[in-house]
């Protein structure tokens, strides 16, 4: 776990995500997530739980800096109910990040667990909604998602509800743009580029090197570029049933939910890698 914290810790420090909501774009990212999360509420699934619980158990897993668990969890509240958050990510900066703005925001400093979300099933606790904010699917090749979706469906109760919000890059990265092998990554502060370096067909992930082009940080990250059909069909597998909430401006993009875990796969049985994987990690 160390070697990954590491990574993701070095990854976005140069990656020119908007996840500091004290800078303008994190900012106007916050604000958009209370603006999707007010009309996501209105969801059947969700009203459904919120009609039956005044009390609320939500885990923000990926969490990062807190933006998506805060602003849900802001929501949740305004609609007068009492909710927990848990916020789960490997980066301590971020967890440190997401406790003061819990704090500030919500008036009370959110739980903040430093972990691998692989091992979710390792919680000796349920909650009734949980949420993966920020397009974080890329992080995890297929394999390592079955693992991460029969996780949460452990710690889901009977009546639980999974969201998470993702992009179709089969359509973005692949069909409108087409995979580049140099690609600008450009904010109001930094400069920086993505160099294709390999492709790793087992696991489907290509290996990109991310480049500050001021600092000249360098550091590199696997990605799975999952489409959203991909990424519904594998969560069916784990939920009675699934459903899509497109962005209004980007339809490609919005919130897969999915509804009641059949906890009919047991995620021991996963921990182990298959006979494909295990061959090439000898």
């Amino acid at each position: 776990m160390m070697m990954l914290d590491k990574e993701l810790e070095k990854f976005y420090e140069i990656f020119p995500w908007p996840e500091d909501i004290h800078s303008e774009e994190g900012a106007k990212r916050y604000i958009k997530a209370l603006v999707q999360f007010k009309k996501l509420i209105e969801h059947s699934w969700i009203s459904s739980l919120l009609s039956l619980k005044d009390h609320l158990r939500v885990i923000d897993i990926c969490g990062g800096s807190g933006v998506g668990g805060i602003a849900f969890t802001k929501i949740l509240k305004e609609s007068g109910k009492d909710v927990e958050l848990t916020i789960v990510d490997l980066r301590e900066t971020a967890l440190k990040k997401a406790e003061e703005f819990s704090k500030f925001e919500l008036g009370f400093n959110a739980l903040t667990l430093k972990m691998d979300v692989l091992k979710l099933y390792e919680l000796n606790r349920t909650y009734d909604v949980c949420l993966m904010y920020g397009l974080s699917a890329p992080h995890f090749n297929p394999f390592q998602m079955c693992i991460l979706l029969a996780s949460v469906s452990k710690i889901l109760t009977s009546d639980g509800v999974f969201i998470m919000n993702e992009s179709d890059r089969i359509y973005t990265v692949f069909f409108i743009r087409g995979y580049q092998h140099v690609l600008p990554e450009i904010s109001k502060e930094k400069i920086v580029i993505s160099l294709h370096k390999s492709y790793d067909r087992l696991t489907g992930t290509f290996k990109r090197l991310i480049i500050n082009m001021l600092s000249k940080d360098v550091t590199e990250m696997n990605f799975y570029f999952w489409g959203l059909a991909e990424l519904m069909a594998i969560t069916w597998l784990l939920f009675s049933d699934v459903d899509f909430v497109s962005d209004e401006e980007r339809p490609y993009e919005g919130f897969i939910l999915a509804h009641k875990p059949r906890k009919n796969i047991n995620v021991n049985d996963l921990i182990n890698l298959p006979m494909v994987l295990r061959n090439v990690m000898k």
